[in-house]
């Protein structure tokens, strides 16, 4: 019941963000004339704020053990009051921004609460299928919004998208009230005895090279997720003509194939080891961003690479959130939380370079570098950790 209650929780948190993250930027540039640079700055913005945030909410979580589900639905209602004031002051593009990005301590919040519950109500046999079945309900969230949020913005405007975050968000509050009564039990939890032991949290896994390698490739790759989700939809609407409403479309195909991919990899993670699965998603990324590159202004190649995408991160879901509680023995909370950091801290260092390469040089030239950026990551990582073998 702790694992279906928590892939709920995921599953109404990446609704929020597959409704606002890839919009947001699609709207500076088409609706208010923005350029791609300016779109990237604005990005970055937001993901500074997610950035600090994560790590911030890993620390804390490490010293309040037990209180996960508690934090899960704070961050729910924070995230709500920041898209209730997007939605009034959507008419200033600086205050929106602000506000957009503010909202994300509230979702980043309730992301690393949800994924320390998860490692901690898994037994080490099973952590990668449920962790596989948490992000697939994420995958299902993120899924739903893309395949009416274009039509959305173009009929209603970009406050209708921040009158329906503002709901969802709210909705995690009652269902994460439900969840810490289950985890008050202490026995449905497999870290039954240090759950509710106060925790520690010094961050002790960062002399750890192993994780070092892990969380400097988990960057590169959250520069490449970044470009999916900003720069090949405004490739795809813009640059090749597609347009939004096929752009935001062709997201969502990505993440409806994504759910049996990541129950797959989970099976495939307890199997195999986090490692090489790990290995398997940094090639796999690789491969997707040069495929875009082959993307003409035809739907079917279109599709073709965004189907692929649900190999990308099936394998890496699955995989990545195990590895780094497995590198961090009984720092849980801080290790996810610097992993969900760095995704948020790629868009700050990536989205402005992104941008200023896919204005001046073209959107496959940006594709080209990350895909090479990826191939020397992976290279990497997997020679380097080759020896290392996962906590069973």
């Amino acid at each position: 019941m702790v694992v279906v209650l928590l892939a709920v929780v995921n599953g109404l948190t990446m609704f929020v963000s597959g409704l606002t993250y890839p919009l947001l930027p699609l709207y500076l540039v088409g609706h208010r004339g923005c350029s791609a640079f300016v779109s990237g700055v604005v990005a970055s913005l937001s993901s500074f704020t997610s950035f600090v945030s994560s790590v911030l909410w890993g620390y804390i979580l490490g010293r309040f053990r037990g209180r996960e589900a508690l934090f899960s639905g704070f961050g729910g209602v924070v995230a709500a009051v920041f898209f209730g004031l997007a939605s009034i002051y959507s008419g200033d593009m600086l205050l929106l921004s602000i506000l957009f990005s503010l909202a994300g301590v509230g979702t980043s919040c309730t992301l690393v609460s949800t994924t320390t519950l998860v490692s901690l109500a898994s037994p080490s046999k099973a952590i990668g299928r449920n962790m596989g079945v948490f992000w697939a309900a994420g995958s299902l969230g993120w899924a739903m919004p893309l395949t009416f949020s274009g039509y959305l913005l173009n009929r209603f405007g970009i406050e209708s998208i921040f009158y329906i975050a503002l709901l969802a968000s709210l909705l995690i509050a009652p269902i994460s009230i439900a969840l810490n009564r289950c985890v008050g039990d202490a026995k449905k939890l497999a870290g039954v005895g240090s759950l509710h032991s106060g925790g520690r949290t010094s961050f002790s896994f960062l002399g750890n090279r192993t994780y070092l390698l892990f969380l400097a490739s988990a960057i590169i790759f959250g520069a490449s997720d970044v470009a999916k989700n900003i720069y090949v939809p405004q490739y795809y609407a813009y640059g090749i003509g597609l347009g939004e409403a096929w752009a935001t479309l062709l997201l969502s195909i990505a993440s409806w194939f994504e759910i049996p991919m990541l129950i797959a990899f989970g099976y495939a993670v307890d199997r195999y080891g986090s490692r090489k699965v790990y290995v398997f998603s940094l090639a796999s990324m690789a491969v997707f961003m040069a495929l875009n590159i082959f993307v003409v202004r035809d739907v079917t190649t279109a599709f073709i690479a965004m189907a692929f995408y649900s190999v990308v991160w099936g394998s890496y879901a699955s995989s990545a959130y195990v590895l780094a509680v497995e590198v961090a023995v009984n720092e849980e909370s801080a290790s996810l939380g610097l992993l969900n950091s760095s995704i948020p801290l790629a868009s700050i260092v990536y989205n402005p370079l992104g941008g200023y390469i896919s204005s001046s040089m073209g959107y496959k030239a940006n594709f080209a570098f990350l895909s090479l950026l990826l191939v020397l990551s992976t290279t990497a990582f997997h020679y380097s950790t080759k020896r290392w073998k996962e906590v069973r």
